[in-house]
C-alpha cells in the first residue's frame, strides 16, 4: 500500500503557504504590550524574530504609545532585515490611552487614508487601503482595543464600543469590503459586544463574521486551547502584562460578510491561526517544553515579546490581469532634435529604450538615443533637425507594457515643431501703459494670449508701434506659448522693481504712451501682422493711472475700446494688473505631486500661484516625520509648479502633503488643509564592476588604444551619465553624454580614449573620455568609477601587488563573480584583435569559450512558452524573434522578452496557439555574454496538452439535517485525488430527473490536488449548521426517502462521478448525519463503502464537510520543511509498516510531476533550491 500527504510550499510565505485565485495578502494583528515602554527596546529582537517568521503584508498593532515608537518598530523590527520593505500609516495620538498603528508592504498594498473613531476609552482606527494589483481592490481595516476584564460593567463598556463600530460599518456603502482586528478582551461568544458585531440586524451592511465559527465559552476552557491568544507566560519577564498561560481568546480577525464572495478581497478560513499556538499549551507558557507549531527560537520570542499571540489570516485578492496593448497618446517636439513620446500606460524600459523601435518619416529615420523620461514617456533624440511647420509621422513597433502586452504593429502618431503664428493666432489681451507705484520704464508690460490648440515659438517676432519704436524678440532658447495660455512681455524682468509680476521675456526700445492720443501695439513676423491694438481716448479705451487695461472677455474683439476694462487685481505694490492670467474666482488646487529626488519634490497647482504665498515653506507640511520643507521655489520657467527641498531624505513609503494659505494670482486661497498623497520608492543600489582595462597596447599608441570595460551585474539598466572616471591622483573625467549613457542589465560598456576603430586597434568604444590615462610603469595605477562622491568600484594595480603587466594585451577578470581587487583574479587576454593586440572589449573573458545551450522548454499556456538557456544570454540576440522557429506551422514567435528577474530565461509569445502534440524549437544566433554563439540549428523538443484528465470523487452527502432545514443544510463534498488543480466552473450537478444546476462562479472554481470542495445549498454558516461552503448551488435537492436519489457531476455531457443511493442498495439513511465514504480509495458506488458521520457540528448535527471522514482513518506521513542556505530539507513522521518513502515534486508553472528520489530515513534534502518558485512536495510511504 502507498499512502501520502501533500505539502504546498511557497517560499515567500514559508510558514503558512496558501494559494489563491489571483494574489494573497497576509494580515496580522498583534497587541505589542505598551510599546515602546515596558523594556520595549529589549523586546525588539524578539519582535523581529516573530515578524521575520510570519512575513505579513499588513501588520496592525495595539498598545502603541508614541510616534517615536512607530519609527522604532518600523526601523528596528520591520525594516531591519530588509531595508524599506515596510511603510507605516501616520500615527494618530487620539486618546489618553495606548493607540493603534498600521504597517504595510508597499509592494503589496497602497495606503489611501485613515480616520479615527472616538470612544470614551480607546479610539478605534479606520484604515483604507487598496491591493497593489492591476485593478486595485479597496478595503478597510478597523483596529480595536476594547475594555478589559470580566464583569457586567466591563461587558457593557465593550458593548458601547462595539455599537459605535457597528453603527459606523452599517453606514458603509453596499459592496464595501472591511474587517475588524485587534484585542477584543472577550470571554465568550455570548458577550453582548461580540453578538453586536456578528449578529443579524435590520441593517447588515456592517455585519462581521467569525471566520472559524468557534462559538462557546472560550475563557479557561481547554476545548478551545488551539485558538487562545493570552497569556504567553506563566511568570514575569520584566515587561508587565498578563500571566497564567494560554487560556483566553482575546485577539480576533473578523471579516465582513462581503469578504466571502469570490470578488475583491476574500478571507481564507483555513489560514486563520493564533500564531505559535499548537493547542498543547493550555494554561502554560508558549515556550514550555516543545512546541510543534514553531521552533523553540520563535516560541521564546513570542514569550518575551508580548503577553499576546498574534493572529494571522490570509486573504485572496481577485483582480484582473492587464491584457490591453499599450497605445501612443501623443508625440511632441521639445526642440529641433528631441521628441517626447507619451504612451497611455507604463512601458518596459528595455523596449522603450531600443532606438530601432521608432522611425520618423521626412528623412529623420531612427533616433540616435531613446531615454525613458518617466514610466509612460520616452525622449527621442535625432541626428537631423526637425523642421518647423512640417508634420512628421512617428511609427512605433515592439513596445511592451510592464505586463508584456505588445503595441499594435506600425502604430503611428504625428508631431510638429512649434509653428510660426499667423494673423489672428495670438491675441493682445492686457497691457500696462501707466503704472504709478513704479516708473513706466520699470512697470510697462504687454500680455498676449494663445486661443488655439497649437504651440508657437515667439522667437523672431517683432513688438512695435506704428512709429519708430520696435523690438525683435531674440532668445537663445525657444519662447513657447502653449495652447490656451498667456505670455508676458515686460520692460523689466526684475519682480522686485517692476511692480511684483513675472515676466516671460524682457524687451527694449518699445514704450507705451500715456497721452490721451494713445498709441499702438503691433505683433508681427515682419510680413504679417499677427495682432494689433490701436488705443486712445477717442476710440473709447479707458485711460487709468496705476491700473492695466485687460480684455473683459478673451473672446472679445480687442480692437473695440468698450471691450477693455480697468484691472482690479492688486499686484501687491499698490498697482492693479493680472499679467499672465485671466481674472477668476476659483481657488487653486493641487494637481500632482512628483518626487524628483529623495529630498526634492515638485507640487503642481491647477493654475499660476502667488509668489509670496507659494514660496513660503511654512505653508507646506509632509507627514511621516518630514515636516516643513527647507525651501519652496518655483520650478524653472513655471508659475504653477513649486519645488520643495525637504529637511531629510524620503524613505520608501506613502506620504501626505498638506497645503495651506497658497493663493492664485487673483488672490483666491486654496482650501484649508488641502492634501495630496504621493509615494516614493528608494532606488536599488548601483553596482558596477571594472572587468577589463588596456593600459599598454603595442599595435597602436597608448593615447589611441587605452580603454576600460565596465560590467552591470544587476537586472536593471544603469545610467552612468554624470559618473566620474578617475585615479587617486589628479586625473579625472566626468562622463557627459549629452543625455543618458546606459549599461544594460548583465551587459558591458566600453570607455575608451579614442572612438575611431581605424586608429584605436579595432575596438568598439561606447563612450570617449579625456584627461584620464593608464600608467604602464611597474608602480601601477588606479581605475576608479565614482557617482556623487561614492566609489562604486576601484581597481588598484601594480607589479608589487601581483598584477600582470603585459604589453599589447589587456587585463581581464577571470570570472564575473571574482573579487577584482585581488591580482590573482586577473589574467592576460588571449583574444586577438585585428590590429594584433589582444583584448575582449564589450564581452566576457576568453577564459570561458563555451557556447550557450538550451536547458529546458516549458509551455506556459497555449500562446506562451519559456526557454531556459544554460547561462546568461546577450539581450540583443536573445530578444530577436527571428532567432527562434517552431515546427508544425507555428513559425517565428511574434515577440520575445526576458522572464522577470532573469537573464537566462526568455519567454516567446507565439503567433498562433499551440494544439495538442509534440513540437521542436530551433534556435540560432543567440550569444552568451562572452559573444559565444549557440550551435547552429540547436533544437529542443516539448509537448503541449490542452487539458488534463479530470478525476473527481463524490465523498460525502448531507441529505437530511435535523438542526436546520434541508433547504439550508444540504451539501455535497467532492475530492480531487489527482496531482493537478481542477477547475469545475461550468460543470453540472444533477440527478437523473429534472433537477440540475450549472456551476457558475464568475470565474475559476478550483479544487486543489488532494483536496476537498464543498457545494452547499446555503452559504451562510450561521444558518446552514456551521458549514463552510465553497460554492452555493440552486435547483438541486437531495431526497430523504428510502428510495434514495442520485448525485451526478458532469462536464460537457461526460459523467465525471455518480452516486446512486438508496436503502435497497445498502446505503445508510440517517437523520441529522451525513453519509461519507469509509476510504478515499474505495468504490463509492457500493453502499457498503459508505458510513454515517460521527463528527459533531456546533449545531448538533454530524458531518465532516471539507475534510476527511470522521469514521475513516488515513495513515500518512506528516511532512514539515526547513530551509538551510540554498537547501530545502523535508522531514516526516514514520508510517506504520513502511520501509521506505518516495519523494515527489510538482512544479506549478509547468504542471510537471517528478520523482526526486527514495529515502529509507525520515528526511530528504533538495540541494540548490530556487527561492523564486512555487511547488508542491509530497511523500509516499511504501512497504
Amino acid at each position: 500500500m502507498k499512502k501520502f500527504t501533500l505539502l504546498f510550499l511557497t517560499i515567500s510565505l514559508n510558514v503558512f503557504a496558501q494559494s489563491s485565485p489571483v494574489d494573497t495578502l497576509r494580515i496580522m494583528t498583534y497587541n505589542i504590550l505598551d510599546f515602546p515602554d515596558a523594556i520595549g527596546t529589549q523586546r525588539v529582537p524578539s519582535f523581529r524574530t516573530v515578524i521575520d517568521e510570519v512575513q505579513p503584508d499588513i501588520l496592525v498593532v495595539q498598545e502603541m504609545h508614541t510616534s517615536s515608537g512607530v519609527n522604532e518598530f518600523l526601523d528596528d523590527v520591520l525594516n531591519f532585515t530588509t531595508p524599506n520593505l515596510y511603510s507605516n500609516a501616520p500615527f494618530i495620538d487620539a486618546s489618553f490611552d495606548t493607540e493603534n498603528a498600521l504597517f504595510y508592504k508597499s509592494s503589496s498594498v497602497n495606503f489611501i487614508s485613515q480616520d479615527t473613531i472616538l470612544t470614551n476609552i480607546r479610539a478605534i482606527s479606520e484604515y483604507t487601503l487598496e491591493s497593489n494589483t492591476f485593478v486595485p481592490q479597496e478595503f478597510k481595516i478597523y483596529s480595536v482595543h476594547l475594555k478589559s476584564s470580566e464583569g457586567s460593567a466591563n461587558e457593557q463598556q465593550r458593548l458601547v464600543e462595539a455599537t459605535i463600530l457597528r453603527n459606523r460599518t452599517n453606514q458603509l456603502p453596499i459592496g464595501t469590503e472591511f474587517m475588524v482586528v485587534g484585542d477584543f478582551n472577550l470571554y465568550s461568544d455570548q458577550e453582548p459586544a461580540f453578538q453586536k458585531l456578528i449578529g443579524s440586524e435590520a441593517n447588515n451592511n456592517g455585519r462581521f463574521r467569525d471566520p472559524i465559527n468557534q462559538s462557546g465559552n472560550w475563557h479557561n476552557n481547554s476545548s478551545y486551547s488551539q485558538i487562545h491568544t493570552q497569556s504567553t507566560r506563566t511568570s514575569s519577564v520584566g515587561s508587565g502584562g498578563a500571566l497564567g498561560g494560554l487560556d483566553d481568546r482575546f485577539d480576533f480577525i473578523l471579516p465582513s460578510y462581503g469578504m466571502n464572495d469570490n470578488f475583491g478581497i476574500d478571507f481564507l478560513p483555513s489560514t486563520h491561526i493564533a500564531f505559535g499556538n499548537d493547542g498543547n499549551h493550555y494554561n502554560q507558557s508558549i515556550n514550555s517544553g516543545s512546541n510543534s507549531a514553531v521552533s523553540s527560537v520563535v516560541a521564546n520570542a513570542l514569550n518575551f515579546a508580548s503577553d499576546h499571540l498574534p493572529v494571522v489570516m490570509d486573504f485572496a485578492v481577485y483582480s484582473l490581469a492587464d491584457s490591453t496593448n499599450p497605445q501612443i497618446n501623443s508625440a511632441s517636439a521639445l526642440n529641433s532634435n528631441t521628441v517626447r513620446v507619451q504612451f497611455d500606460e507604463n512601458i518596459s524600459q528595455q523596449t522603450a529604450e531600443s532606438v530601432l523601435n521608432y522611425s520618423v518619416n521626412n528623412g529623420l529615420g531612427n533616433p540616435t538615443t531613446a531615454v525613458q523620461f518617466s514610466g509612460n514617456q520616452v525622449d527621442l533624440t535625432f541626428a537631423q533637425n526637425i523642421v518647423s511647420g512640417i508634420t512628421y509621422i512617428l511609427t512605433v513597433n515592439n513596445i511592451q507594457d510592464t505586463d508584456g502586452n505588445l503595441i499594435d504593429p506600425n502604430s503611428t502618431t504625428t508631431f510638429f515643431l512649434s509653428l510660426t503664428p499667423l494673423a489672428g493666432d495670438l491675441v493682445i489681451s492686457e497691457f500696462f501703459k501707466n503704472p504709478s507705484a513704479v516708473s513706466d520704464s520699470d512697470g510697462e508690460f504687454v500680455e498676449i494670449y494663445n486661443p488655439t490648440a497649437n504651440t508657437y515659438d515667439l522667437n523672431g517676432l517683432t513688438l512695435r508701434d506704428n512709429g519708430t519704436e520696435s523690438h525683435t524678440i531674440n532668445s537663445p532658447n525657444p519662447l513657447l506659448i502653449q495652447p490656451n495660455d498667456f505670455f508676458v512681455f515686460g520692460i523689466n524682468g526684475d519682480s522686485n522693481t517692476n511692480g511684483g509680476f513675472q515676466v516671460d521675456y524682457v524687451y527694449e526700445t518699445f514704450f507705451l504712451s500715456n497721452s490721451t492720443n494713445g498709441d499702438e501695439i503691433v505683433l508681427t513676423d515682419g510680413a504679417t501682422i499677427i495682432d494689433e491694438v490701436i488705443f486712445s481716448n477717442a476710440l473709447g479705451f479707458p485711460n487709468p493711472t496705476g491700473s492695466s487695461l485687460e480684455l473683459s472677455s478673451l473672446n472679445s474683439d480687442n480692437s473695440i475700446g468698450s471691450n477693455w476694462q480697468v484691472s482690479t487685481i492688486p499686484l501687491g505694490n499698490g498697482d492693479f494688473a493680472s499679467p499672465g492670467f485671466f481674472f477668476e474666482t476659483t481657488p487653486p488646487t493641487i494637481d500632482t505631486v512628483q518626487v524628483l529626488t529623495a529630498n526634492l519634490i515638485s507640487v503642481e497647482f491647477s493654475e499660476a500661484v502667488n509668489l509670496a504665498t507659494s514660496q513660503n515653506p511654512s505653508n507646506y507640511s509632509i507627514d511621516n516625520s518630514i515636516g516643513n520643507p527647507v525651501t519652496a521655489n518655483f520650478a524653472s520657467g513655471s508659475t504653477h509648479v513649486i519645488e520643495l527641498t525637504l529637511p531629510q531624505n524620503l524613505t520608501s513609503a506613502t506620504f501626505t502633503l498638506t497645503v495651506n494659505n497658497v493663493q492664485d494670482l487673483s488672490g483666491n486661497v486654496i482650501l484649508p488643509n488641502s492634501t495630496a498623497i504621493f509615494s516614493y520608492t528608494a532606488p536599488d543600489p548601483i553596482e558596477i564592476i571594472i572587468t577589463e582595462f588596456m593600459r599598454n597596447p603595442s599595435a597602436v599608441s597608448d593615447l589611441a588604444g587605452e580603454f576600460v570595460e565596465l560590467y552591470n551585474p544587476t537586472n536593471s539598466p544603469i545610467n552612468i551619465d554624470g559618473f566620474i572616471l578617475k585615479d587617486n591622483d589628479i586625473e579625472t573625467h566626468t562622463i557627459d553624454n549629452g543625455g543618458s549613457l546606459l549599461i544594460p542589465p548583465n551587459d558591458f560598456l566600453v570607455l575608451g580614449i579614442n572612438g575611431d576603430t581605424n586608429t584605436n586597434g579595432g575596438i568598439n568604444v561606447d563612450y570617449v573620455y579625456q584627461n584620464f590615462f593608464l600608467s604602464n610603469s611597474s608602480n601601477g595605477d588606479e581605475v576608479v568609477i565614482e557617482a556623487n562622491g561614492i566609489v562604486l568600484d576601484e581597481v588598484i594595480f601594480s607589479d608589487a601587488l601581483g598584477f600582470p603587466n603585459p604589453s599589447g594585451k589587456s587585463l581581464e577578470i577571470s570570472s564575473l563573480t571574482a573579487d577584482n581587487s585581488i591580482a590573482s583574479n586577473w589574467i592576460e587576454s588571449t583574444n586577438q584583435l585585428p590590429s594584433g593586440d589582444f583584448a575582449t572589449p564589450g564581452f566576457f573573458t576568453t577564459a570561458v569559450p563555451t557556447p550557450p545551450t538550451i536547458d529546458t522548454i516549458l509551455a506556459l499556456n497555449t500562446n506562451l512558452i519559456s526557454v531556459e538557456f544554460s547561462e546568461s544570454v546577450d539581450s540583443t540576440t536573445a530578444l530577436d524573434q527571428n532567432n527562434y522557429f517552431i515546427n508544425n506551422s507555428i513559425g517565428n514567435p511574434s515577440s520575445v522578452s526576458f522572464a522577470i528577474g532573469s537573464s537566462e530565461i526568455v519567454e516567446l509569445t507565439l503567433s498562433q496557439p499551440l494544439t495538442n502534440g509534440n513540437f521542436t524549437l530551433t534556435v540560432n544566433n543567440v550569444e552568451d555574454l562572452d559573444g559565444n554563439v549557440i550551435l547552429p540549428n540547436s533544437t529542443a523538443n516539448f509537448s503541449y496538452t490542452t487539458s488534463v484528465v479530470v478525476n473527481l470523487v463524490i465523498t460525502e452527502i448531507m441529505k437530511n439535517p435535523t438542526a436546520v432545514s434541508d433547504s439550508d443544510g444540504e451539501f455535497v463534498e467532492i475530492f480531487n485525488p489527482t496531482t493537478n488543480p481542477i477547475n469545475i466552473d461550468g460543470f453540472v450537478l444533477r440527478d437523473n430527473g429534472s433537477e440540475s444546476h450549472t456551476i457558475d462562479n464568475g470565474g475559476s472554481l478550483i479544487i486543489q490536488p488532494n483536496s476537498f470542495l464543498v457545494l452547499g445549498i446555503n452559504g451562510d454558516s450561521n444558518v446552514n449548521g456551521g458549514i463552510i461552503v465553497d460554492y452555493v448551488y440552486s435547483t438541486f435537492f437531495l431526497s430523504n426517502s428510502a428510495n434514495g436519489d442520485e448525485v451526478i457531476l458532469e462536464d460537457n455531457g461526460i459523467v465525471i462521478d455518480e452516486v446512486i443511493f438508496s436503502s435497497s442498495l445498502g446505503f445508510p439513511n440517517p437523520t441529522g448525519k451525513s453519509i461519507e465514504v469509509t476510504s478515499l480509495t474505495v468504490d463509492n458506488s457500493l453502499g457498503s463503502n459508505w458510513t454515517e458521520a460521527t463528527n459533531q457540528l456546533p449545531n448538533g448535527d454530524f458531518a465532516t464537510p471539507g475534510f476527511f471522514g470522521s469514521s475513516a482513518q488515513i495513515d500518512a506521513p506528516s511532512v514539515s520543511i526547513q530551509i538551510s542556505g540554498t537547501d530545502l530539507i523535508l522531514s516526516w513522521s514514520a508510517v506504520t509498516n513502511a520501509t521506505n518513502y518516495d519523494v515527489y515534486e510538482l512544479d506549478l508553472l509547468s504542471q510537471v510531476e517528478s520523482l526526486l528520489g527514495n529515502s529509507t530515513s525520515l528526511n530528504f534534502t533538495i540541494n540548490n533550491f530556487s527561492l523564486n518558485s512555487q511547488k508542491y512536495y509530497f511523500v509516499k510511504s511504501k512497504n
